[in-house]
């Protein structure tokens, strides 16, 4: 059957030939569709789940990007029946950028970017619909809000190699986490499940870390803040925990949180070395 082959729907067929729909379906299951009519029957006929790439069992950097930036700074839901959706958002373009091509890579889905105009800055978002996505997601974590009880950090991160963890760690910094005028890094989480399992992570890395509840906001919120030494410090500049997330506001606004990172590296090897000159006899 030329239609089919083509790439239409059986409705489709039964409105250019008369046919009873009992034989298109006999001939219709029988025909492979041609390259051409794969495309568009999953790209323009309406009501079809559109595919996802086959997915590997073990977890790749790219899609231990996609879980971690869609849990800290993404969305993740049903807006209305049949609607599901991808989306995420941050002030770093090129952090949306390579989400975006991380989904392309892992998913092979293209997701839709544009810009947003905020009061004093401009913030990038990405968004996408797909089903196959939605479901292949949430077999990693019951939900992505971290306000959600039931939200945690996937047990295959949890279990991961050091690089799988680094790469994790990564997106909660770039998305949550921030360095001050003082130079003291911080991150936070809605939930409190998370928080540990983030403060688990660190320490198996080496990192010396606190975490206090914030009572300066409204809702509950807990930080996760790394001891402010040069040996931590260093560390997390050597493992690039940031990577292309941007400064929002203050004194560093618009610059990479890596490069200010580096700024107090340099101030608390010089404070070190005053101290050693100040302690000679």
């Amino acid at each position: 059957m030329e239609l089919r082959k083509n790439g239409y729907s059986y409705n489709e067929i039964l409105k250019e030939v008369k046919v009873h729909k009992r034989d298109i379906l006999r001939i219709g299951r029988n025909t492979k569709f041609s390259k051409v009519g794969k495309q568009r029957y999953f790209k323009e006929v309406k009501g079809v789940i559109k595919p996802i790439k086959r997915q590997s069992k073990k977890l790749s950097k790219s899609k231990t990007r996609i879980i971690g930036n869609l849990l800290f700074d993404g969305s993740v839901c049903i807006v209305r029946k049949y609607s599901y959706v991808i989306s995420y958002v941050n002030a770093s373009k090129r952090l949306v950028q390579d989400l975006s091509k991380d989904l392309e890579n892992v998913y092979g889905i293209s997701p839709f970017n544009y810009d947003e105009e905020g009061k004093t800055l401009t913030y990038y978002r990405l968004i996408c619909k797909s089903k196959r996505l939605y479901e292949d997601l949430l077999r990693y974590t019951p939900s992505y809000s971290t306000s959600n009880p039931y939200s945690k950090i996937p047990d295959e991160v949890m279990s991961s190699s050091k690089r799988i963890k680094l790469e994790f760690l990564r997106t909660f910094w770039n998305n949550e986490g921030s360095i001050s005028k003082e130079g003291v890094l911080r991150g936070y989480s809605n939930s409190v499940k998370v928080i540990e399992q983030l403060k688990k992570l660190h320490q198996e890395l080496g990192f010396k870390t606190k975490i206090y509840l914030d009572k300066s906001k409204d809702k509950v919120c807990y930080i996760l803040r790394l001891s402010k030494s040069l040996e931590n410090t260093q560390k997390f500049y050597d493992n690039k925990l940031f990577t292309k997330s941007i400064v929002t506001k203050g004194d560093f606004k618009g610059r990479y949180k890596i490069n200010v990172v580096k700024i107090w590296i340099v101030k608390l090897k010089n404070h070190k070395i005053s101290n050693l000159n100040y302690e000679r006899p």
